[in-house]
């Protein structure tokens, strides 16, 4: 690819000195829905909020930080995206002619717990709901990232998530479903100590 066809960016963070951690996350979180696809105009019209035509063909008005930052400027909110970029968490690669979002390995590490705990609400909601099927959506994603769930229903889960472990565990490749086996074994005996105490 002749490097004179791609189209340049400049990164620029001009007054911000630091960021706080919950912005870092908002913005990390941002550029997972687009990670590999999308750089940083389309992210800050994310985090803005945008009614752009883009952000609804994309169905990037359903991100959980859409509008996040609807009180500042895009201007100021790229400013925010490039000091995250400057602080190690994101990094642009071109794609073609065009720059996109990779996450850093410290930016991907904040950005799985991020995810780690809303998969986690997001099954406990379907658990008191008595809804198994949402299980289908976590078979093929990040593998380090259901590793990592999984310790965390290991240590926060109780029995009641049992029948959504079950369900899943049916479903998934060997490996992750043996860990859901363990995972099924340590709330279980923990469900039976809860009982005798």
């Amino acid at each position: 690819m002749d490097k004179r066809k791609r189209i340049p960016y400049h990164l620029n963070a001009e007054s911000v000195e630091s960021l706080p951690m919950q912005e870092i996350i908002w913005i990390l979180r941002g550029a997972d829905e687009m990670i590999g696809v999308g750089g940083r105009s389309l992210l800050c019209k994310l985090l803005k909020g945008s009614n752009s035509k883009v952000i609804f063909d994309h169905k990037l008005n359903l991100s959980p930080v859409f509008g996040v930052f609807h009180n500042l400027t895009i201007e100021e909110i790229m400013h925010r995206v490039d000091k995250t970029i400057y602080l190690g968490y994101l990094k642009l690669e071109y794609r073609g002619k065009l720059p996109v979002f990779s996450f850093t390995e410290s930016g991907w590490e904040i950005e799985r717990e991020t995810m780690v705990n809303e998969l986690y609400k997001t099954i406990s909601e379907c658990v008191q709901r008595n809804e198994i099927t949402y299980c289908e959506k976590l078979k093929d994603r990040n593998r380090g990232m259901i590793l990592a769930l999984n310790d965390k229903l290991r240590r926060e889960a109780d029995a009641s998530f049992s029948s959504f472990l079950e369900a899943w565990k049916v479903i998934e490749y060997r490996n992750v479903r043996d860990e859901i086996g363990v995972t099924l074994e340590i709330i279980n005996e923990r469900g039976k100590s809860d009982e005798t105490s």
